[in-house]
């Protein structure tokens, strides 16, 4: 743990191995011929709500709170690339959020404002990071479908160094 006394902590949807292993054969093609930096394989997740720096005091509220909150089971079809050339960044997402996953989302952020963590001011937009540093775009044939059923999301860690960030999962919720 850093020696503020806080923890890098982001809520996520986490893919199961076969989801992981349809994710990186499917986008293999495009991820190369991007010439950027591609996800390493266990890294792959969607993003829910980034807290950031988090002090240690908050998360036992945090996950008890979060706990509480129900999940109704829903499928995701990741099905579009995505490019946010300012980021340099390819992504694979659906085109449409499903219900649930939205009020998954404004559920854990009204939750960590409560407790005093920054709002998150960027409109949700799902999707996995298949490449950062991105330096030429390949042709972007929409991705044959990947149906993944989700039915938990994750508190994870992240802890910068290296050549990628490596993740620690923290509590799983179903």
């Amino acid at each position: 743990m850093p020696r503020s006394g806080k923890k890098r902590l982001f809520f996520a949807l986490w893919p199961d191995d076969d989801i992981r292993d349809r994710v990186v054969r499917a986008t293999r093609a495009e991820v190369r011929g991007t010439d950027g930096k591609p996800t390493p394989p266990e890294n792959l997740h969607m993003t829910l709500n980034f807290l950031g720096p988090t002090p240690q005091s908050l998360i036992h509220s945090l996950i008890e709170r979060v706990s509480a909150l129900p999940l109704a089971p829903f499928e995701l079809t990741l099905e579009q690339y995505g490019y946010w050339q300012r980021a340099g960044t390819l992504w694979l997402g659906p085109n449409e959020t499903p219900r649930p996953l939205a009020e998954l989302v404004g559920d854990i952020g009204r939750i960590s404002h409560e407790l005093g963590l920054p709002r998150n001011r960027r409109a949700f937009i799902p999707h996995m990071t298949l490449a950062r540093k991105v330096g030429r775009l390949a042709p972007k044939e929409p991705p044959r479908p990947i149906r993944w059923p989700v039915n938990e999301f994750v508190l994870a860690e992240s802890a910068l160094g290296g050549r990628h960030s490596r993740y620690t999962i923290l509590e799983h919720f179903d």
